[in-house]
């Protein structure tokens, strides 16, 4: 069903965003916030979705007319979705003028996209981009917001949130073949390591205490397990039962960091 609606929502150009004209006819879509900002950002995590959910180049069989149709048509999404990001993949590899959140969403959908997909051209794009976050990445060993371009970023700031997602693009690249400077992974462990306070295994966003902890909680479990710590290590035995005695905040961040970390 949310296929279906990603489907429905693809702008002609292969992206999915905020624009109120990609909206079929009769929807019920909430306009109260319209934007054709980070169409890179949130194309890449649809992107993902659809790999997520198996969807590949080549249609899934069944024998239900309905479910095949649909299934072409989520092929033919999927493969739009990744000619988007490929056109708006700058020649030094960035995305966005180097938008760190868009940087990684993208890099860790074209990651997911050559594996699960026929796609081999997609190869020395990952490798660009993957040069390109080895290069912005801060001396704490996080990121800031811009890595390159006209906002370019500082380089003495490391973001947590940030971080998550350059995490999983990274690990993820480093999973399928790609190579990942040991120095890269090194300086996230770096960073978890400066942002957490031992005792409460809060984990902040920019320092220790900074931010929602919570969810910066989350996001290290999350990136400690990508690094390749043992689920039965301290820290992260200890950040998970500190999640699992909270309340779930109505945060979508810690939904998704804090289920995939869990999970």
């Amino acid at each position: 069903a949310a296929l279906i609606w990603l489907t429905q929502h693809q702008g002609s150009d292969g992206s999915w965003g905020a624009a109120k004209d990609v909206c079929p006819a009769g929807s019920a879509c909430d306009d109260t916030t319209r934007s054709d900002s980070l169409l890179v950002g949130i194309s890449g995590l649809v992107t993902v979705g659809y790999l997520a959910r198996g969807v590949s180049d080549t249609p899934a069989p069944s024998e239900d007319p309905e479910r095949r149709e649909w299934e072409k048509r989520f092929s033919a999404a999927l493969t739009k979705g990744i000619d988007f990001l490929v056109a708006r993949q700058a020649e030094d590899g960035t995305w966005e003028q180097g938008h760190m959140y868009s940087q990684a969403i993208a890099t860790m959908a074209l990651v997911e996209a050559s594996v699960y997909t026929a796609r081999k051209d997609l190869g020395p794009r990952i490798e660009k981009s993957i040069n390109f976050m080895a290069r912005s990445q801060s001396t704490g060993g996080g990121w800031d917001y811009y890595g390159c371009g006209e906002h370019k970023g500082d380089p003495k700031r490391n973001d947590t949130s940030i971080v998550a997602w350059a995490c999983m693009a990274l690990a993820s690249a480093d999973e399928a073949g790609f190579q990942v400077p040991d120095a890269v992974f090194a300086g996230i462990v770096r960073h978890l390591h400066t942002v957490t306070q031992p005792a409460s295994q809060d984990v902040g966003y920019t320092g220790q205490g900074s931010g929602e902890t919570r969810t910066c909680r989350a996001i290290g479990l999350l990136c400690r397990l990508f690094l390749g710590y043992d689920p039965q290590a301290g820290p992260v035995r200890r950040q998970a039962k500190a999640l699992l005695a909270e309340a779930l905040p109505v945060d979508m961040y810690f939904w998704y960091h804090g289920s995939m970390g869990m999970f």
